[in-house]
């Protein structure tokens, strides 16, 4: 899943579909109750996933706890652990929240959450891994124009391939930092298992900035991994459109995402 924030995506397709249709909110007796959206990596050393109760607002209001208890649990063997809580809030009455687990995940194993509240409502989602992916090889990297070629194997499906900027204005003496995510998966040649990205991004990013981060990112997914080319920000908010979780919306994905760090000339 890719690496923007869901909520904002959803939030403005909600925005976006409000232009063009009347708005009609969720009937009492809806079967939803959490949206879970983020994903497990297989290469992550935590795994982030935001869970909200189905609401009357759009925004939900800052609270003390989240409301709900989620737990992670590896079917292999059963083991289960409870995920923590964490607050994030925006503006000075609203906030989510993100569950976390420090807990390894492992590849080519399925994993499902469970989340319920002390009214007895209940949620859960199940995740397909995918096998490990190896790290890929940088080669012929140039600062001046920011081209390069990335080369590697994969196994399961390759979903995303992308550099990963994070910059500064210059002149601006604000401090303020912005990310852009650009993706190669149209440019790449992609066969049995090998991919070969060559890239050359100066084109495509602002003028008149200083670079502090450069990542180049390669995603693989389980064959669960939901295909959504040629879906419009509308489609994206029908809960049956990709929609993997039981009694809520939202889609939770299993991933195995590799990073080359290149250092800021």
């Amino acid at each position: 899943m890719h690496r923007y924030s869901l909520f904002k995506i959803i939030i403005i397709a909600l925005f976006v579909s409000s232009c063009n249709n009347t708005f009609e909110p969720l009937q009492e007796d809806h079967p939803y109750a959490f949206s879970m959206y983020g994903y497990l990596n297989v290469h992550a050393d935590t795994q982030f996933v935001r869970i909200m109760p189905i609401l009357n607002t759009i925004l939900p209001e800052s609270s003390d706890s989240p409301g709900y208890n989620a737990f992670l649990t590896r079917l292999h063997n059963q083991e289960s652990l409870e995920m923590n809580p964490i607050k994030s809030g925006f503006g000075s009455n609203f906030a989510y929240w993100n569950v976390q687990s420090t807990k390894p995940i492992f590849p080519n194993e399925t994993y499902r959450i469970n989340v319920d509240d002390s009214s007895g409502r209940s949620a859960s989602v199940t995740i397909k891994m995918p096998n490990s992916l190896p790290v890929p090889t940088l080669e012929d990297y140039n600062f001046s124009d920011e081209s390069g070629l990335v080369t590697g194997t994969f196994s399961d499906t390759l979903v995303s391939a992308g550099m990963l900027y994070e910059y500064v204005l210059r002149g601006d003496n604000s401090g303020q930092t912005f990310t852009v995510f650009i993706s190669d998966m149209d440019d790449g040649l992609i066969s049995n298992g090998t991919y070969r990205f060559r890239f050359r991004n100066f084109g495509r990013l602002p003028r008149d900035i200083s670079i502090i981060r450069r990542e180049f990112h390669v995603i693989t997914a389980a064959e669960s991994y939901p295909d959504l080319k040629g879906l419009t920000p509308d489609e994206m908010t029908i809960p049956t459109t990709i929609n993997n979780v039981d009694n809520g919306t939202g889609f939770v994905a299993g991933i195995a995402r590799q990073i080359i760090k290149i250092n800021p000339n």
